[in-house]
C-alpha cells in the first residue's frame, strides 16, 4: 500500500482488506509510527476538550478513540497471526515466500524468531519420533548449567542456547568439555 495518512477510516479499511485476503497486505514500514503520533495527537485533543467542551463530546471522543484503539488491536492480531502461520508454512515447506516483503520490520522480527524455533524443535525432535538415530546425540555429553550462558554458535555453526542455572542440555563434546573448563557446566554422569 502507498503512503497512507492515519485515520479512523483509514485503519478501519486497512483492517477491512486484512480480514477479507489470506495474503499479509503491504504496510508502510513506519505504520506504527504514524499510528502513535496520530494516538498523541487524540490523546491531546481529548485533553483540551476535557477543559474546553462539554461533558458530551468528550464522551464521544473518548469512545472514538477506544473504537480505533480496539480496531487497530484486531489489525495487529490478524497480522501477527498470519505471520506465525507464514513461519510454520516456510518451516514445513523450506520455501520462502513473497509476503516476507510485505511485513513490517518488527514483524520480520517475529517472523525469523519464530521460523527459527520451528527449525530448530524440528531437527532436534522429529528424528526421534521418527525413531531414527541421529548424528545430533553422537559425541554429545549432557551437561548442567552452574550460570546462565548467553546464546552462542558452536563450532558446527548451530546456535546454542541462551541457558539458565540449572538447565540441562545435551551439548556436542566439544562444547560441552569447553564450558566444563570454565566452571560453566557439570558433566551428567550417567549412573545406573
Amino acid at each position: 500500500m502507498s503512503t497512507v495518512i492515519i485515520t479512523y477510516e483509514t485503519v478501519y479499511e486497512l483492517l477491512r482488506i486484512e480480514k477479507s485476503r489470506n495474503e499479509l497486505q503491504r504496510l508502510d514500514q513506519d505504520f506504527f509510527q504514524k499510528v502513535a503520533r496520530y494516538l498523541e495527537e487524540k490523546n491531546l485533543i481529548l485533553s483540551s476538550l476535557k477543559e474546553k467542551s462539554t461533558e458530551i463530546e468528550v464522551k464521544k471522543t473518548e469512545r472514538q478513540l477506544e473504537s480505533f484503539k480496539k480496531i487497530l488491536r484486531e489489525l495487529y492480531e490478524r497480522r501477527e497471526r498470519k505471520t506465525l502461520d507464514l513461519a510454520l508454512f516456510c518451516s514445513r515447506t523450506e520455501k520462502n515466500s513473497p509476503e516476507i516483503k510485505s511485513m513490517l520490520s518488527e514483524e520480520k522480527d517475529l517472523f525469523e524468531k519464530v521460523l527459527e524455533t520451528l527449525n530448530k524443535s524440528k531437527t532436534q525432535f522429529l528424528p526421534k519420533l521418527e525413531g531414527k538415530k541421529t548424528e545430533t546425540f553422537k559425541n554429545t555429553i549432557l551437561v548442567r548449567f552452574l550460570h546462565s550462558v548467553p546464546k552462542f554458535i558452536g563450532s558446527d555453526e548451530h546456535i546454542y542456547g541462551p541457558y539458565e542455572n540449572e538447565d540441562i542440555a545435551n551439548l556436542p563434546s566439544d562444547i560441552a568439555q569447553l564450558l566444563v573448563q570454565k566452571n560453566r557446566v557439570e558433566e551428567i554422569k550417567n549412573e545406573i
